[in-house]
């Protein structure tokens, strides 16, 4: 496993680089220097001394190759100057080979059920906690020019915070529309089964009651939010077969599919979780429910950090495969509560995450804890004064927590990871 670290955008300005006799300007990714000849002192070789001649030229070469060395050796020498001119070499060296990258960044394509290439949005949640979500194209779809096939919705129910994340399969060319219809359908129908259910009142953690022989819970409240997951499953996947109806016959998806749409063409995943808070001993406690199809995963950090998994990703036959939500065994309540996690505690966050970002972090035990991690150390779950503070410092304007952790999502870099990435967070800015 890779270790995430933050990857600078090949897009990025750095500082002009200044030279008494010369300026080279850097910008947009590309070293620009200018053809101005440049007096090479003694001490430098003489394939050091043609690049600063010659420094366009050297430059398009160097670029061309994508190396960051290009192997010029320092001549001996006795002058004083050596250590001043090995420096001026290294930054020569540094600033003409500076690599291209192979990545390119092609816009969303125009068609039916266009995606916008990346979403973020925050708001307060029951319970004074914060909840955020992002999602952003990965490489390989920017690469392509393709759609992000991931989506998130999250809503609210009274006390209850209602959460959605999908990935839509992504050999499937409508699973993106799955994916969406999945969230929004799911989310619905949560918000209208818990509306009017309340946790019911307890003395203890441990009388929140675990199954009975039949497999059901004994307690009402536990019961009532146990299927409303599942309504909330089988809404999911019913919106995939009203997205097939209502694309039959239409043109646009017969020449992008060369035929009408299947329910196949929707396959996605999705991940659900419900959170409310009671009151127990005049501490809160955090009610966490989750109900998980197919990869990805939710974590939750207690105000011990500690980790608990609440789902268990599943995978097909083969490598790379997924169980979507249209395979029919997910229609069995047996088998959806298979999938049921529940979880008591007093929380710092739950992050629920497509896997996209799952996969940087893998195992996810214990590399979820280092995602909380890296979520603190890049101010974006820290209290918002503190992000704030911490942008003044840097000269840039405070931006919001869900836009740092879309632009983080974006930029950080683990060998191997092309993925879209998705990641909702529910958590307590006094207790992280």
């Amino acid at each position: 496993m890779h270790e995430a670290q933050r990857e600078i955008p090949v897009n990025e300005e750095p500082a002009d680089i200044n030279s008494t006799t010369n300026e080279a300007q850097v910008g947009t990714g590309k070293t620009e220097v200018t053809n101005t000849p440049i007096l090479a002192p003694r001490g430098l070789s003489e394939d050091t001394k043609k690049v600063l001649d010659k420094g366009t030229q050297a430059d398009n070469h160097l670029s061309e190759k994508g190396q960051t060395e290009i192997g010029i050796q320092i001549e001996p020498s006795n002058d004083a100057q050596v250590p001043i001119l090995q420096a001026m070499e290294i930054q020569t060296r540094e600033l003409l080979a500076a690599p291209k990258s192979p990545w390119q960044e092609l816009p969303v394509p125009d068609g039916p059920d266009k995606h916008e290439a990346c979403f973020e949005k925050g708001t307060t949640a029951p319970h004074r906690l914060k909840l955020i979500g992002a999602r952003v194209r990965g490489k390989s779809h920017k690469h392509a020019g393709t759609n992000c096939d991931d989506w998130f919705e999250f809503d609210f129910a009274q006390d209850w915070t209602l959460m959605a994340v999908a990935d839509g399969v992504g050999s499937r060319k409508l699973s993106r529309v799955g994916a969406k219809e999945a969230c929004r359908s799911a989310v619905k129908v949560l918000k209208e089964d818990l509306q009017q259910v309340i946790l019911a009142e307890r003395t203890s953690v441990t009388q929140f009651r675990n199954r009975g022989k039949d497999g059901r819970f004994p307690d009402m409240d536990m019961n009532q939010i146990e299927q409303a997951l599942f309504r909330a499953m089988d809404a999911a996947y019913h919106s995939l077969v009203d997205a097939k109806d209502s694309r039959q016959d239409k043109q646009e998806y017969i020449d992008l599919l060369g035929q009408n749409p299947e329910i196949s063409d929707f396959s996605t995943t999705l991940l659900l979780a419900v959170h409310n808070c009671f009151m127990l001993e005049d501490k809160d406690y955090d009610f966490i429910m989750s109900l998980q199809v197919g990869d990805g995963m939710i974590a939750a950090v207690n105000v011990d950090d500690k980790l608990t998994l609440l789902g268990k990703p599943d995978s097909g036959e083969f490598a790379g495969q997924v169980i979507p939500i249209s395979n029919s065994r997910i229609r069995d309540d047996k088998e959806k509560r298979r999938r049921i996690f529940t979880k008591i505690q007093r929380m710092k966050a739950i992050m629920l995450m497509t896997d996209g970002v799952a996969d940087d972090y893998f195992p996810n035990d214990p590399e979820m804890l280092r995602l909380y991690e890296d979520l603190l150390k890049e101010s974006i779950i820290t209290p918002t004064e503190n992000g704030d503070q911490s942008a003044k410092k840097e000269g840039q304007q405070p931006i919001s927590q869900q836009e740092r952790l879309k632009k983080w999502l974006d930029s950080y870099y683990v060998k191997g990871s092309f993925d879209d990435r998705t990641l909702v967070v529910l958590f307590r800015e006094d207790r992280v």
